[in-house]
């Protein structure tokens, strides 16, 4: 249920909710989607939710996975006796969701960014891979015995990671609270503020499609590329299901089985 999520979770899908219930049904009309009473809500609504977040595939299957358990609940209470998310498909989302940065992608920012706040992001995001959500919080208090040492804010795993030397000068040098401050010398106001930013940071670098996650997706790939197993993967992520880990590990080994493949074959050369 919703409360035995995380409290990163429960804020992510009440901000997901209090927003569609402000959006207008009819934007030449001021009624909203939460002045709406339930059991007139009908499959056409759903899509029009769905559809406003057409441009971001991710985010609006988001709101049909949001909408279909508040429906759940609605049925449970006998409130309703549908659920009209059923009937509404979801949008196709490309495979592999965020895109992975590539060397090419961090060597532009690292170029374009070559000190403060940004610099420090991708110093930390390069040595580490963490989510935003806790890349948000983490500060000097978090480094234990030489190591980086927290509970991951999504799920609860403990993580504690070897610092390289570019990350201990940035840990070192830091005199605040957190690593990363705003524009006001402060913790950023939400997970939200802080991945549009380094995403802003990553597009004045020229390069487009690439958010935090997408270097924690880096991370991942070099690692897996160097022998990581999915359980090394996953103490170092704070992964509690193997299966994300499981991707990377494959990719790797299909990348060392194709090249020791390509190997085995003899050249071949013409006779004249």
């Amino acid at each position: 249920g919703f409360t035995s999520k995380s409290k990163a979770t429960r804020d992510a899908r009440r901000r997901i909710i209090l927003t569609m219930m402000a959006e207008r049904l009819d934007p030449k009309h001021p009624e909203t989607f939460g002045m709406e009473r339930l059991e007139r809500i009908t499959p056409r609504h759903v899509a029009i939710l769905r559809d406003r977040k057409g441009r971001s595939p991710n985010a609006a299957n988001e709101r049909l996975k949001v909408l279909s358990q508040i429906f759940k609940f609605a049925i449970e209470q006998e409130w309703r006796e549908d659920n009209p998310v059923r009937d509404v498909r979801r949008l196709a989302v490309r495979a592999g969701g965020h895109d992975t940065a590539t060397d090419e992608d961090i060597a532009a920012y690292e170029a374009k960014h070559v000190s403060g706040p940004a610099r420090r992001a991708m110093v930390l995001l390069k040595a580490f891979g963490m989510r935003v959500s806790d890349l948000r919080i983490l500060g000097p208090q978090h480094v234990r015995k030489g190591l980086l040492t927290f509970e991951t804010v999504k799920t609860g795993v403990l993580c504690e990671l070897t610092i390289d030397a570019d990350a201990r000068r940035v840990i070192e040098g830091c005199r605040d609270l957190v690593f990363l401050t705003n524009d006001h010398g402060g913790a950023f106001a939400s997970d939200k503020a802080l991945s549009q930013r380094i995403a802003k940071w990553f597009r004045q670098a020229g390069v487009d499609s690439v958010t935090a996650h997408g270097v924690r997706k880096w991370r991942a790939t070099k690692m897996a590329e160097n022998g990581a197993s999915e359980f090394e993967l996953m103490s170092w992520f704070g992964w509690k299901d193997p299966k994300e880990a499981r991707p990377y590990v494959q990719a790797a080994n299909r990348r060392k089985l194709a090249k020791s493949a390509g190997e085995k074959m003899p050249s071949v050369t013409r006779e004249g």
